[in-house]
């Protein structure tokens, strides 16, 4: 993959092999009107997310990733996913650069992320759990050696259940390793149902996964009414298996 428009092609095969050859810079006139990415605002779509609109709603189902994506030491800049699920959606529930990973992510830098998911009243509508993260909403596969850096904000104001939220991974239920991240997560939740769980590199860890030799830099934030509960972990907001060797210098307090 050398330019934008073959690393947006990714979506049309999701079992493929890839490896990038070339650095790639994305510019705010690909997400404006009339870009190559604008999308109806939206911008970049999360690999495997399909959003489909017809007369009465606008609908998102995701299809995981199984093949292989090598950054092979290049970087992606400046890429920009701008999600919005109004009264009309039936939600749309990640948030990342790929919806769901059940390949192998390796080797991606990604740099200067600007990544948001708004879910606006919509009562009727409710959904167990939104995810949001920088690589993977929900990975079942592998991610190793990535870096990514910028900022992602989830804003909640349906009756869906919790924001998960991790700058590597919403929910962890594979292997991440040798991964760091800066990038700032800022969760805000406003319905008594709603909870957050964030963590610095997943949100969820589930049983027999992996997380190891992972470095955690940027800032949490979680934003609740007095009728809500946010949970904040440093690697792992709500840990069930193994975590080794990780390192992250700042304190976080719920």
């Amino acid at each position: 993959i050398a330019d934008k428009e073959g690393f947006a092609a990714i979506a049309n095969d999701l079992t493929g092999r890839y490896q990038l050859t070339a650095d790639l810079e994305f510019t705010p006139a690909d997400f404006a009107e009339g870009g190559i990415f604008y999308n109806d605002g939206n911008g970049f779509l999360p690999f495997g997310l399909q959003k489909t609109v017809n007369e009465h709603e606008t609908t998102y189902e995701a299809t995981a990733f199984t093949g292989s994506l090598d950054g092979n030491g290049h970087v992606i800049k400046g890429l920009e996913i701008k999600l919005v699920s109004s009264v009309e959606d039936i939600t749309c529930a990640y948030l990342a650069l790929f919806a769901q990973n059940a390949g192998t992510l390796s080797c991606l830098t990604l740099t200067d992320c600007d990544f948001s998911l708004q879910v606006l009243s919509a009562p009727s509508l409710y959904v167990n759990d939104i995810y949001g993260a920088g690589v993977a909403a929900l990975n079942k596969g592998t991610i190793e050696r990535c870096d990514v850096s910028g900022k992602l904000s989830v804003t909640i104001q349906s009756e869906a259940g919790k924001a998960v939220v991790g700058a590597v991974a919403a929910k962890n239920q594979g292997n991440i390793y040798d991964c760091k991240a800066s990038l700032a997560l800022n969760v805000s939740v406003s319905r008594p149902q709603n909870a957050i769980w964030l963590g610095g590199i997943t949100g969820y860890n589930d049983t027999a996964s992996k997380i190891e030799r992972c470095f955690y830099n940027g800032a949490l934030t979680g934003t609740v009414s007095d009728a809500q509960t946010c949970y904040i972990g440093a690697v792992a907001c709500w840990n069930y298996a193994a975590v080794t060797n990780c390192f992250v210098p700042n304190q976080y307090d719920a």
